[in-house]
């Protein structure tokens, strides 16, 4: 996963002063709306064959919105955002005083697991890794935590 026109260990977006803006309460537990839910499929559907990929902003693990982004790379193998469309989504993500909560991305012909290179290049063990798989036709949706080069499981609760 690449997320700015810059090499892979320097991924500046996280370290924006909007990202660091409140100390972030990191739970074990994350909420989105079925409404929400609907439209990463959405986003997702739309990108197949390749990746999609994109930011989910809300607070403290509940998610609240969700923004697409484009894969610039056109591979079903990774993703490449420009860092101009990152900027984009922080300034709507300040103005809705809302943080980063995950970095989404689909893996359309393998499971939802996080790859080698998933776990090398995610910028930050507070921001939590979204992938949704199309492996057997259907989506499945998994959330990790990131820390020193393993992934936890997080679970989430779709609400009404």
């Amino acid at each position: 996963m690449i997320w700015s026109s810059i090499s892979h260990n320097q991924i500046p977006f996280l370290s924006s002063p909007y990202s660091r803006k409140r100390k972030r309460k990191v739970g074990i537990f994350m909420k989105l709306s079925r409404q929400l839910y609907n439209q990463l499929i959405h986003f997702v559907e739309r990108e197949l064959p390749k990746e999609a990929c994109g930011i989910l902003g809300g607070v403290n693990d509940h998610i609240l919105s969700i923004f697409a982004l484009p894969n610039e790379s056109n591979t079903n193998k990774n993703f490449y955002v420009r860092q101009e469309h990152v900027e984009i989504v922080f300034n709507k993500l300040a103005h809705y005083e809302q943080e980063v909560l995950a970095i989404y991305h689909s893996h359309p012909n393998s499971n939802p697991i996080p790859s080698q290179s998933d776990i090398q290049f995610h910028p930050d063990s507070q921001v939590k890794m979204a992938i949704m798989s199309y492996k057997n036709g259907n989506p499945q949706l998994k959330i990790y935590r990131i820390i020193n080069g393993i992934y936890i499981n997080i679970p989430f609760s779709i609400i009404e």
